[in-house]
């Protein structure tokens, strides 16, 4: 779906956040709670962009960029993670990753991440 943003969180208070952030900035979104669900909605939904942490149950977020990068070339993924170790922002982007954000982090940052993807359609 052109506008689709399927999120991938395991905390189900900061999914339903970024589901309100994203949704008042006229976005369609989708929440799945482990990486296997979310895989399942990629490939029934095909949204434009998938954000997701990095741990979250059944299919880190790694190895759901790792599964929609080698299926879905135009399909771009930001990750999440609370972890502070720099190496997973570098690993993400070599990856394909279009972006990485560390929590806490700012929304406006996560809502430019997002405009740049539809930007650059």
């Amino acid at each position: 779906m052109k506008n689709l943003i399927l999120i991938v969180e395991d905390n189900k208070d900061l999914a339903q956040l970024l589901e309100k952030i994203l949704q008042f900035q006229g976005y369609i979104t989708q929440i799945a709670h482990n990486g296997e669900d979310g895989w399942s909605k990629v490939v029934d939904e095909e949204p434009k962009v998938v954000v997701t942490d990095v741990n979250v149950p059944k299919m880190n977020g790694f190895k759901l960029l790792q599964k929609i990068k080698k299926h879905y070339k135009n399909i771009e993924v930001i990750i999440i993670t609370a972890d502070s170790d720099t190496r997973d922002g570098a690993e993400a982007i070599e990856m394909g990753a279009f972006g990485f954000i560390h929590k806490p982090f700012d929304n406006q940052d996560l809502i430019d991440l997002i405009e740049k993807v539809f930007n650059n359609e």
